[in-house]
C-alpha cells in the first residue's frame, strides 16, 4: 500500500461524509497496477484513480482552448494506464480529480466537458438556412480513447460562510446600497466555520466500459451529467437542488 496524498485523504473525507466506508487504500486486486480505492455500497464496487492537481497547477488564460484544458486532459490520461490494467476484473473505472491546494485550475461544467469530448466549436451550416450548432471539435481525453472508463468524477469544495452569505445577499437584495454592507459587515459576527464536498460526475459513452450504478456520487449535494444517445447530448440525471432536465454540450 502506498502512503496517501492530500487528495487521497480528500477523497476519504468525502466518502466519511458521506456514510460510506472508507476502503483500503491501494489492495492488491490481482490486477497487475493497484487501484486506490474500490469503493463499496450495498454491495456494489466502483474502481476509483485519485489524481490531485499539484499546487503549481494553472490554467492558461488567456490562451488557446487546449492550454486551458491541459490540466484536466492530463490528469485524465494519467489515471487512464491505472484503470486500463483492472477493465477485465469488470467493474466500473472512475478517474476522481481532487485539488487540495486550491490550485488555480478550471473545472465548472463545460470545461469538464470540453475536456473529455473535446475543443469547443461552432458548426455553421453552408446549404440550409439552419441556426448555428455549439458542438465540440478535436482533442477530447475520453470522445474515442480510453473506451473503459466509466466516469470522470471532480471532488469540489465548498465553505459554509459563503453559503451563509449568498443567504444573506439573498435577503438584503431589495435594500438599499449601505443597509447590504451593513448586513454583511454584521453576518461576520455568526458565520458558520468549516466546509463541505460535494462532486460533480460526467458519464461518457465508453464503448467497453461497465455502467455506474446510481448508488455512486449521488449525495444531496452532488451532480451527475451522462451523455444520451437520445439527445446526442450530455444531460443532468442527478441534481437534487433543480428540476431535471438540464442539458449542456452535444457532439
Amino acid at each position: 500500500m502506498g502512503q496517501r496524498s492530500d487528495g487521497d485523504l480528500l477523497f476519504e473525507r468525502y466518502l466519511a461524509e458521506s456514510g460510506v466506508v472508507i476502503p483500503q487504500h491501494e489492495p492488491d486486486l490481482g490486477a497487475g497496477r493497484r487501484i486506490d480505492y474500490p469503493v463499496e455500497i450495498g454491495g456494489l464496487t466502483c474502481l476509483c484513480e485519485d489524481k490531485e492537481f499539484a499546487p503549481t497547477t494553472q490554467s492558461v488564460i488567456p490562451g488557446s482552448m487546449q492550454d486551458l484544458l491541459k490540466p484536466i486532459r492530463a490528469k485524465i490520461h494519467d489515471a487512464a494506464p491505472q484503470l486500463r490494467a483492472a477493465k477485465e476484473l469488470g467493474y466500473p473505472l472512475v478517474v476522481v480529480l481532487t485539488n487540495p491546494h486550491n490550485a488555480p485550475v478550471i473545472m465548472g461544467e463545460r470545461e469538464l466537458l470540453w475536456a473529455i469530448e473535446g475543443d469547443p466549436i461552432v458548426r455553421v451550416p453552408v446549404t440550409t438556412s439552419a441556426p448555428p450548432v455549439h458542438t465540440v471539435g478535436r482533442n477530447g481525453e475520453l470522445r474515442r480513447d480510453h473506451a473503459y472508463i466509466t466516469a470522470v468524477v471532480v471532488l469540489h469544495e465548498r465553505l459554509h460562510a459563503r453559503d451563509f452569505y449568498d443567504q444573506v445577499a439573498e435577503q438584503s437584495r431589495d435594500k438599499a446600497h449601505e443597509e447590504r454592507i451593513q448586513a454583511i459587515l454584521a453576518g461576520r459576527q455568526t458565520e458558520p466555520d468549516g466546509g463541505y464536498l460535494f462532486t460533480h460526475t460526467f458519464i461518457p459513452s465508453g464503448a467497453d466500459a461497465f455502467p455506474l450504478p446510481d448508488v455512486f456520487f449521488r449525495g444531496p449535494r452532488d451532480v451527475v451529467w451522462e451523455y444520451s444517445y437520445e439527445e446526442q447530448r450530455y444531460v443532468v440525471v442527478h441534481d437534487p437542488r433543480t428540476a431535471l432536465p438540464r442539458q449542456l454540450i452535444g457532439r
